[in-house]
């Protein structure tokens, strides 16, 4: 009788261990389940092709004010700092310079705001041609947003570029690895698509 209840004892405990373990195993797929489809739907990966189409659609509007944006930005400051040393040159009776001295950099003329907003409008430019083109094959290739979240990361930052210039070394570079990570980021995906990664 002692050997039945023991053994009795051994199976119900045996039974209610592998049901706490059946039960464990399923609470942490869950788990596992909730996180994946939690970040599925952060980064909008399970969006339909109209809706990733639109939201790249809104990033290049942004994309395309951002860069009139600088442009306005580069003409003022030239036209500002041309007012400026011209007011300063009449109270000097130098020479005034001309507009396309200030605007250029021609003829010994420099000036701090100038060569910030060119290099403002210049490394966006040149960083736009990495990123555009990637964010569209990007698209094309793996459908939902995951593409533009990097996009828009790469905007939001470059937003901030003119003022750390001003500031020079180190704040650059808080805005330029950021910058190469989104566009690097969006190539390794499409890397590994193309087998060129593991």
């Amino acid at each position: 009788d002692r050997a039945s209840e023991t053994s009795g004892a051994r199976e119900g405990a045996s039974a209610r261990d592998c049901s706490t373990r059946t039960m464990w195993r399923s609470r942490a797929g869950e788990r596992v389940v909730t996180v994946v489809m939690t970040w599925k739907s952060v980064m909008r990966l399970d969006a339909s092709r109209g809706d990733a189409a639109r939201d790249v659609a809104r990033f290049l509007c942004a994309w395309a004010m951002t860069y009139y944006g600088l442009l306005f930005n580069q003409s003022g400051a030239a036209f500002e700092e041309a007012a400026r040393l011209r007011a300063r040159a009449k109270k000097d009776g130098a020479r005034p310079p001309k507009m396309y001295e200030v605007k250029y950099s021609r003829g010994g003329v420099t000036s701090r705001e100038v060569l910030c907003a060119d290099r403002t409008v210049g490394n966006f430019m040149e960083q736009s041609l990495a990123l555009v083109p990637a964010l569209l094959a990007h698209f094309y290739v793996f459908g939902g947003t995951r593409g533009v979240r990097f996009a828009w990361a790469w905007l939001v930052v470059r937003w901030a570029y003119g003022a750390a210039f001003r500031k020079g070394v180190p704040w650059v570079i808080f805005i330029t690895v950021p910058n190469y990570a989104c566009v690097f980021a969006l190539y390794v995906d499409l890397a590994r698509y193309a087998g060129l990664l593991t």
